[in-house]
């Protein structure tokens, strides 16, 4: 036989068990008895019987105690939101019944024709896990996206110094999140819009600059990088010739190099234009001959990573390094993609087909990477260039068989 559990002269149980509450209009309720004395439970009762008495955002609440679809409004829940006044009822109405986030940001992405989803899905995480354990849709708000965007840092200093991210960083960030609201706006998932309206506004971005490199500085940079690191000079080669994204970098593989064609294949789809199809970017002597060596020292083949057995954190040294020898500290990994875009728009490559290398969905796009006026002597020899092409026949691919 169980021990009788002793009760006390007031009528309450030492011990904690449910008790019936029953209210007009609103039915039976089950609340906590207290542990200590009975003091606790009736304040209990008498606030949600004031609450049901006032009516209006306190009675709709009150509703909700008693509605399967609302679990997260208890009455613990209830009497913290109604210490706070009606702003407090509001929240917890808003958050109780809304609808979780990782679901939502799940849905979007799949309906997304974006053509970097692995991005957006990455800063998208970021945004949820920084709202806490299971987020909804009411926990994506204008203070909370601005207070995100304040504390947001540099992924790959995150775990370290945690440097905190440039303006052009924090607004890629912005634009992800908009994108989410704006389409859970339209579907119907979300009754208002947190960022438009300038509710959050874009941080200052530095002026926008052309980290073009001149021959002697182009000599200095390679000399430096092959007397520190000779086995990574090849990455920034391959970075300074080809234009990829550094990331595209450590993914390529053996087999994307053709060394009979001279050219170099990335698989990442990153331009409408085109279609999915691959992007294949030439690739000068100096270039092909330290992938070879490359190749040849290590034994890569087939699928195997091209740069499996480096670090981008050594890549990254080796870059500061060189780029601090040239007097250019400003001058990161991602600018070597601009390099590469305006050296062959100097040589005089058509704007076509540096889109195409690049990989850009529009024009106007590249536009920004070669957007430089040439000097006096460069436009004299661009007229001439210009002039000698009349009496020869120009190589042209038509738009049609260059999609083919």
């Amino acid at each position: 036989m169980p021990r009788r559990a002793k009760w006390r002269r007031d009528g309450t149980s030492p011990t904690p068990k449910p008790l019936d509450l029953r209210l007009d209009g609103l039915g039976r309720l089950q609340v906590s008895s207290g542990v200590v004395n009975r003091t606790a439970w009736e304040l209990r009762r008498n606030a949600i019987t004031e609450a049901w008495a006032l009516g209006g955002i306190h009675a709709d609440v009150i509703r909700a105690l008693k509605d399967p679809k609302r679990p997260g409004v208890t009455v613990n829940t209830f009497m913290d939101a109604r210490s706070r006044g009606e702003a407090g009822l509001r929240h917890l109405l808003e958050t109780a019944g809304a609808e979780m986030l990782a679901p939502l940001v799940k849905d979007y992405l799949k309906q997304s024709k974006a053509a970097d989803v692995k991005k957006m899905r990455q800063r998208l995480q970021r945004f949820v896990q920084s709202l806490g354990k299971a987020p909804t849709v009411a926990d994506v708000t204008s203070d909370n996206v601005e207070a995100f965007l304040d504390r947001l840092t540099d992924e790959r200093t995150a775990k370290t110094t945690k440097t905190p991210a440039k303006g052009s960083t924090i607004n890629r960030y912005r634009a992800v999140i908009g994108g989410l609201c704006t389409w859970a706006v339209k579907v119907g998932r979300m009754h208002s819009h947190p960022i438009a309206g300038k509710r959050v506004e874009k941080r200052a971005e530095p002026h926008h600059r052309l980290p073009e490199m001149s021959a002697d500085e182009y000599r200095d940079y390679t000399n430096t990088a092959r007397k520190v690191r000779p086995d990574l000079l090849v990455v920034l080669l391959v970075l300074i010739h080809t234009a990829p994204d550094v990331g595209e970098v450590f993914e390529m593989a053996a087999r994307d190099v053709d060394f009979e064609k001279r050219r170099v294949r990335y698989d990442r789809p990153k331009t409408a234009r085109y279609g999915p199809l691959p992007r294949f970017v030439p690739m000068p002597t100096l270039l092909v001959d330290e992938l070879r060596a490359h190749v040849a020292e290590y034994g890569i083949r087939g699928s195997h990573k091209l740069f499996g057995m480096v670090k981008r954190s050594d890549v990254e040294w080796l870059h500061d390094r060189a780029a601090a020898s040239i007097r250019r500290p400003e001058l990161t990994l991602k600018d070597l993609r601009h390099v590469a875009a305006i050296a062959w728009v100097t040589a005089g490559v058509h704007i076509r087909l540096v889109q195409r290398w690049l990989g850009h969905r529009s024009l106007s796009q590249t536009m920004k990477y070669t957007d430089y006026e040439p000097g006096a002597e460069m436009a004299v020899e661009m007229a001439e260039r210009a002039a000698q092409t009349l009496n020869q026949t120009a190589d042209v691919t038509p738009l049609h068989a260059a999609r083919a």
